[in-house]
């Protein structure tokens, strides 16, 4: 009878060490994990962490896991210390959220060599400077021409000087054009395109130029609200509160809206702002034909607009002469109604697929839109920062002067270089791998931040509002 009761005892302990195995072993299968300061089992997340260049050490929780890009598993769901560092680059570190269940990702990951070493591209004094969208050209304002510059060797050619304006636009514009001074200019989709304004004595100028034939087109005297090209061959631009279109090889642009507040370029399409006799203001959907449609009525007044979308929802950026505000649109009942999401906006609005950034308050605020909209939160103390570019969750600001950039995860921030009274430096490489700028002494350089990659990701999109 002893036997057996003790076969019975040792069977049943068999039993029992089996069953606790099997489950912990399935625990562990389907991610569990014991957490020793709780006492508890949780089911853990991922930590995916991808740098640009690749190849730096990883440590997570000052433990070392590898080298990028890598999947770290089985992280207790909290927070967590990470630290990257490759040789010649400054480290990066930061505070990432791992969550129970959840991969966290850290793709856009930018490392900055330690030391920077401009070269002189172009050693003459420039004053103004505009990158093509392909950043293989760039046209530069020297004394009273405009050349352009070809990046990858360095070669320049004249594409306006006073005696071009003069052969083209006749009389009195063509005199005052020839004479002016070149306040701002920006390519066009083409590559070819440059949209230029000029003030002269007389008046302000809107000038187009091909700069493969050195074809001018003057479009328009007087000051604009606003130019947005429609496509690589349809330039918009607002004058008066009238909308023009203008198509490239024409003679002069054409009318297609009276009586418009503002308006704003969304996923191809013209979208405008009006005002009844009441002085309701609503949201036209406007054809290049003149044909409109109102898409919803009762926006927030304002004196200036300028509309996105972020996700499914229309982002509205509305001022009245001073700090602007940010408005984000809600459908319910079958209407949009506008909610107010930040004032006081003193910088351009950026964003791309995962954040959405600007300076209110004098701080960088910074909403993570990745799922959802979520509230701004304070990431650093602005100043007076003037932004230059947002991509790879990485910000260039100008601030005395000086050109640095601030990663809004990690909180990184870097002195890069010192700029011109014009605080131009525009990226010229995948990954912000690259940046022409024109120096302190307005002679124009290159610099490399860091090595380009390739075949690790797409280049972010970003949109500025400004």
């Amino acid at each position: 009878m002893r036997q057996n009761w003790w076969a019975l005892t040792g069977y049943t302990a068999a039993v029992l060490v089996f069953i606790v195995l099997a489950t912990g072993v399935t625990l562990f299968a389907t991610g569990y994990k014991f957490d020793w300061g709780t006492k508890t089992l949780k089911k853990t997340g991922f930590l995916l962490v991808e740098t640009y260049p690749k190849n730096a050490n990883l440590k997570v929780a000052g433990k070392k896991t590898g080298t990028t890009p890598i999947t770290v598993k089985r992280l207790l769901p909290g927070d967590y210390l990470v630290e990257m560092g490759k040789n010649d680059y400054r480290n990066w570190t930061g505070t990432l959220n791992v969550e129970s269940g959840l991969v966290t990702e850290k793709r856009n990951t930018l490392l900055t060599f330690k030391e920077l070493s401009p070269k002189i591209i172009f050693d003459k004094p420039v004053d103004l400077l505009a990158v093509t969208p392909d950043h293989n050209r760039a046209a530069l304002v020297v004394d009273s021409e405009m050349l352009l510059l070809n990046i990858a060797n360095g070669s320049t050619s004249n594409i306006l000087a006073p005696t071009l304006i003069l052969q083209q636009i006749k009389g009195a514009d063509g005199r005052d054009l020839s004479t002016a001074k070149i306040s701002a200019m920006v390519f066009g989709p083409d590559n070819h395109g440059l949209l230029i304004s000029a003030v002269g004595r007389r008046n302000t100028y809107q000038l187009l130029l091909d700069t493969d034939n050195g074809q001018m087109t003057l479009l328009s005297k007087g000051g604009l609200m606003r130019n947005e090209w429609l496509n690589s061959n349809q330039l918009t631009f607002a004058q008066v509160g009238i909308l023009y279109l203008y198509q490239m090889g024409d003679k002069a642009p054409k009318i297609i809206q009276n009586q418009l507040i503002d308006y704003s370029i969304v996923e191809g399409a013209i979208y405008g702002i009006t005002s009844d006799e009441f002085g309701k203001h609503s949201l036209l959907r406007i054809e290049t034909d003149g044909n409109s449609k109102i898409e919803t009525a009762d926006l927030p007044v304002a004196k200036t607009y300028q509309l996105a979308r972020i996700d499914d929802s229309w982002m509205l950026i509305t001022g009245s002469g001073g700090p602007q505000s940010i408005w984000m649109s809600e459908r319910a009942e079958g209407k949009i109604k506008w909610n107010k999401f930040a004032s006081n906006v003193t910088s351009r609005v950026w964003w791309d697929n995962n954040y959405l950034a600007y300076i209110a308050g004098g701080g960088l605020m910074v909403a993570d839109i990745k799922k959802e909209i979520q509230e701004a939160v304070r990431v650093a103390v602005a100043g007076n920062w003037q932004t230059l570019h947002f991509s790879f969750d990485t910000l260039l600001f100008v601030s005395n002067g000086k050109l640095s950039s601030i990663d809004i995860t990690g909180k990184n921030q870097y002195q890069l270089l010192e700029l011109s009274a014009a605080n131009q430096a525009e990226p010229i490489a995948p990954q912000i791998s690259r940046l022409l700028y024109i120096g302190q002494d307005k002679k124009l350089y290159t610099v490399n931040l860091r090595d380009e990659t390739t075949g690790l990701l797409n280049l972010n999109p970003f949109n500025p509002i400004g």
